[in-house]
């Protein structure tokens, strides 16, 4: 009797671990969601889905470092000072590497109930011949706004060739 309580309660036990890394997994891939969303729409030029991606808040903050960058590093504080260069980007059509392909490496993950964060190597590629165009270390900063994962902090450091 003791051995048949005591096997019970170590499979309920179990199953709550199980659940716990359902629920992990599934974060993760919303989060893994909400970013590729956001990287193809930038490099698609598709402005209403890509802002779409962040929360529309002063606290934003993007900060990057590229050597293709006039002054190497680009900055935002604010998500309307983003919005507005990102808008007249798209409709100029002057989006560095448009319609190239992404794929992300070494993912490290830290996931909170309404925050969380991901750190990873994101390479960029030609499309039709498959070159290296560049390779960028990256983290994102994320929160949940109305049950959806949106991006809050943007960094990101890509690495000379």
């Amino acid at each position: 009797m003791i051995l048949t309580l005591l096997l019970v309660t170590l499979q309920g036990c179990n199953a709550g671990d199980n659940q716990q890394e359902i629920s992990i997994e599934a974060k993760k891939t919303a989060i893994l969601e909400t970013i590729a969303t956001e990287t193809e729409a930038y490099f698609n030029e598709d402005y209403e889905l890509w802002k779409n991606q962040f929360v529309d808040e002063d606290y934003f903050m993007r900060i990057g470092y590229w050597e293709g960058y006039p002054n190497k590093v680009s900055y935002h504080e604010g998500f309307d000072t983003l919005r507005t260069e990102k808008k007249l980007q798209f409709e100029q059509g002057a989006t560095q590497w448009s319609g190239s392909e992404q794929t992300r490496e070494n993912l490290k993950f830290q996931i909170y109930d309404e925050v969380a964060w991901v750190t990873y190597d994101q390479l960029s590629l030609d499309p039709e011949t498959g070159e290296h165009l560049g390779t960028s270390k990256e983290i994102k900063i994320l929160e949940k706004v109305d049950g959806q994962w949106r991006l809050a902090y943007i960094g990101f450091y890509y690495l000379p060739e």
